[in-house]
């Protein structure tokens, strides 16, 4: 199916001959066709960002797909803005399992608008990141969820209200921005985190971004 729009791209299509077929002679997964149709979608990076931008066309929005599609980085794309409020995005992730099986990761993320700090050029954004769950495509046309990858992300970063400039530039020293976080899954341990990004002093430049989990932080 060619996408309105982008004459180089298409996206695979749903076999309704199949789902005719088994609703006529009553044999066969009538899941089947779905989700190998979905394991298509999901099977390559291009085809799961083509299909969520095709998604964020369908409710009006125009901004571009972001990330990577991974866990780590998934493909964000918004779903709703509201003015003084923030935006409300779909995120999508795969990976292989160790069966060889096709894994799909569907999530939700809040961003909030920026809070400005006083006159200056600092803000605050808030950010929450939601993985519903883990849906395990099979070679066999079946499919199944495990709610049990459920997990929950609050971030709140420091930074200036210009992302392409630093937090702080003073006397040889950088920094680009400032975050606290805390991760939560089913059956785990609250796990806060700090990150520093881009820091820089006269002795040279630091990793990019710095990470420290704080698993210890209850002693």
């Amino acid at each position: 199916m060619i996408v309105p729009g982008n004459t180089d791209a298409s996206m695979p299509l749903l076999r309704w001959d199949l789902l005719l077929e088994t609703a006529v002679t009553s044999q066969g997964n009538a899941l089947g066709p779905f989700v190998d149709w979905f394991q298509e979608i999901t099977g390559t990076a291009a085809n799961l960002e083509l299909w969520l931008s095709c998604i964020a066309g369908l409710l009006g929005q125009t901004a571009p797909v972001t990330g990577a599609g991974s866990q780590a980085s998934p493909f964000v794309v918004p779903l709703l803005s509201v003015a003084g409020v923030g935006t409300l995005s779909l995120t999508a992730a795969t990976a292989v399992g160790p069966s060889a099986q096709q894994l799909f990761y569907p999530g939700l993320q809040f961003t909030a608008s920026p809070i400005a700090l006083g006159t200056s050029s600092a803000v605050l954004q808030v950010v929450a990141d939601v993985q519903l769950f883990e849906f395990v495509l099979s070679a066999q046309g079946s499919g199944g969820a495990n709610p049990s990858s459920l997990s929950f992300d609050l971030g709140i970063t420091l930074q200036n209200s210009d992302p392409k400039n630093p937090l702080v530039s003073s006397g040889g020293y950088e920094l680009g921005s400032l975050s606290a976080g805390l991760s939560l899954g089913i059956g785990t341990q609250p796990v806060p985190s700090f990150t520093l990004t881009s820091v820089s002093t006269p002795a040279g430049t630091l990793p990019a971004s710095i990470y420290c989990l704080l698993d210890n932080w209850r002693r």
